[in-house]
């Protein structure tokens, strides 16, 4: 689906940066994300994703959903 990368900073839904490689049948989110959206604010190094949703990062501010943070390889 949508593989998204760089820095990103505020949003209004998904809050979505960083470096982002491979790519599954969902969606691959990575960087460093600054701010919160309304939604999923996710960052970090993401490498490979599943056929779900694979977040990784340093994220700062909460989204108003999920927050999530960290690195995720596989």
């Amino acid at each position: 689906m949508s593989t998204q990368g760089g820095n990103t900073q505020g949003g209004w839904g998904n809050t979505q940066g960083g470096n982002t490689q491979g790519g599954g049948g969902g969606n691959t989110q990575g960087g460093n994300t600054q701010g919160g959206g309304w939604g999923n604010t996710q960052g970090g190094n993401t490498q490979s994703g599943g056929g779900g949703n694979t977040q990784g990062g340093n994220t700062q501010g909460g989204g108003g959903g999920n927050t999530q943070g960290g690195n995720t390889q596989g």
